[in-house]
């Protein structure tokens, strides 16, 4: 049975990484676990992680920005697990046309989402095989400039 997990990016202040200056980084921490819709949370409908801890009956709920939510694809990348939003480099031949002449490019970047029942990066369905070539490169929300000067 599939894994089914959640990260979204916490709204609030706290950085694990003491000598990341949250100010002028912007950066914060990912919350990784089963995600839950609130509806009068602190007063405001929100969604959260809720996270296990260190065991049983030991859980910690953040509130995270909605628009950063990725699930687990189930698949991994040299031991790190692939979410949606993650961008990838897969290493191979592809198609790809440069005006009129076809043209094969060595790798080629993308960005992973769902799509009727199934994860793709670019226009590639993700799949167990394609494991071997995965290179996570950062993701949409930390690193969008990744997608810019895509091949």
């Amino acid at each position: 049975m599939r894994e089914i997990l959640f990260r979204g990016k916490r709204i609030d202040d706290y950085v694990n990484d003491k000598s990341i200056d949250y100010a002028e980084k912007g950066a914060r921490e990912w919350a990784y676990g089963d995600i839950i819709h609130r509806r009068y949370y602190k007063n405001k409908d929100v969604v959260v992680i809720r996270t296990e801890d260190s065991g049983f009956d030991n859980y910690s709920d953040y509130e995270v920005d909605p628009s950063t939510i990725g699930q687990y694809t189930g698949l991994t990348a040299n031991g790190k697990k692939i979410f949606e939003g993650d961008i990838v480099k897969v290493t191979g031949l592809y198609p790809d046309r440069d005006g009129e002449k076809r043209i094969w490019r060595r790798f080629r970047v993308g960005e992973v989402f769902y799509y009727h029942g199934a994860f793709y990066f670019d226009k590639w369905l993700l799949c167990k095989t394609s494991e071997k070539c995965l290179e996570i490169i950062g993701n949409i929300h930390d690193n969008p400039e990744l997608l810019e000067d895509k091949p």
